[in-house]
């Protein structure tokens, strides 16, 4: 098997990157419909145009890609000023030192695998060596473990997606060594061979503050409004569960604050996460309507991780906001799977949620699952 890590030079190559972009977020996905070029099975967007591809090929074929936007190479819109707020870094941080990544798309068959992190690292050089001091990105609840454990930060507000629903903008600092080092990234073996020697200054203690018992806070936060529910017997989805079990599923879980009116799930995309609302509420949305309210300790997501389809319905924050406790596809399966015992708990809890929620139904004649 050759592999192939490298910049996009030709059309040839561009185009191929487009192919797979198509594969992945289009076809599999069921994403971007109205901008492929569905004949010609490709997916492209306006900044393409000023961005820097890179790609993954195996044995000649593109299986994964990914482009940076380099402030040296163009204007960042208003727009994306607004997303990333890069204005908050000036004047520590000029817009010729800043990078954002986006389009990272890598075909099934090849996740987990050792290459999208190789791929990431070949961009990330690129930008170490011209000088970038920061990284900017933003990604869906689901992925926000991994570019933490790589050294991402959350720093700004969620925003949200037309397409995907809420996404998180996250900032990753080359030379706060420090915290790479904390949180055991393996970026920092690059960060030293490319840069050694050189740290960041006094500014990202201002812009990040006390990040260690920022990140520590949000752990606990979520830990502590998990118990407070189950206290109040309004988690039904976690009753039986040991307090260790409650402990690690919410160590490797997030928690998302979602304004009023905010779309949180778009119907038909694939993301099979499960939320639990800790506060507030989110608005399940028919064809015009508001079809079904789900309250405080409730699940929304459910259904796409048992079934394994797409999301059925879009969903937004009620009125009032909420804020949601994001339990990873990935983590959640493989503690089921490691334990019989805790995985019938789990469904049984499920199935009597499922069971109440259909006498519900039919009372309504509506469907309430997301």
């Amino acid at each position: 098997m050759k592999v192939d890590i490298k910049q996009a030079q030709t059309p040839e190559e561009f185009a191929a990157c487009a192919r797979q972009r198509y594969r992945v977020y289009t076809e599999e996905m069921n994403l971007y419909h109205d901008a492929a070029d569905q004949q010609g099975q490709q997916l492209s967007d306006p900044d393409d145009a000023w961005s820097r591809f890179y790609y993954a090929a195996v044995d000649g074929e593109v299986v994964a890609s990914l482009r940076f936007h380099w402030g040296s190479d163009g204007q960042f819109s208003e727009e994306w000023n607004a997303v990333y707020r890069f204005d908050s870094f000036a004047p520590d941080v000029l817009p010729e030192q800043m990078a954002v990544g986006s389009r990272l798309t890598v075909d099934k068959a090849y996740r987990g695998s050792a290459l999208p992190g190789q791929l990431v690292a070949h961009g990330l050089t690129e930008c170490l060596r011209d000088g970038k001091q920061l990284v900017f990105l933003d990604c869906v609840p689901h992925l926000i473990n991994y570019y933490t454990r790589l050294g991402w930060r959350q720093y700004t507000d969620n925003v949200e997606d037309t397409n995907v629903g809420i996404l998180v903008p996250m900032c990753l600092v080359f030379d706060d060594r420090d915290h790479l080092a904390r949180v055991g990234s393996n970026l920092l073996a690059l960060v030293d061979a490319v840069r050694p020697g050189v740290t960041a200054g006094p500014w990202v203690h201002r812009l990040f503050p006390h990040s260690s018992y920022a990140e520590a806070a949000l752990r606990h936060g979520s830990q502590s409004a998990v118990f407070q529910l189950l206290s109040e017997g309004l988690l039904p989805i976690f009753q039986g569960f040991t307090t260790a079990q409650v402990q690690l599923l919410t160590d490797q879980s997030n928690i998302l604050d979602c304004e009023a009116g905010a779309l949180f799930i778009r119907r038909r995309t694939v993301y099979r996460s499960v939320f639990v609302v800790l506060s507030g509420q989110m608005e399940v949305l028919g064809d015009k309507d508001v079809v079904a309210t789900i309250g405080k300790g409730e699940l929304v997501g459910e259904m796409s991780f048992v079934l394994g389809g797409m999301r059925s319905a879009d969903v937004r924050a009620g009125p009032e906001g909420a804020q949601v406790l994001s339990l990873q596809e990935n983590i959640l399966r493989k503690m089921l799977d490691a334990d019989t015992a805790l995985a019938s708990r789990f469904y049984h809890n499920l199935s009597r949620i499922l069971a109440l929620r259909l006498a519900g139904v039919g009372a309504r004649g509506t469907e309430a699952d997301a």
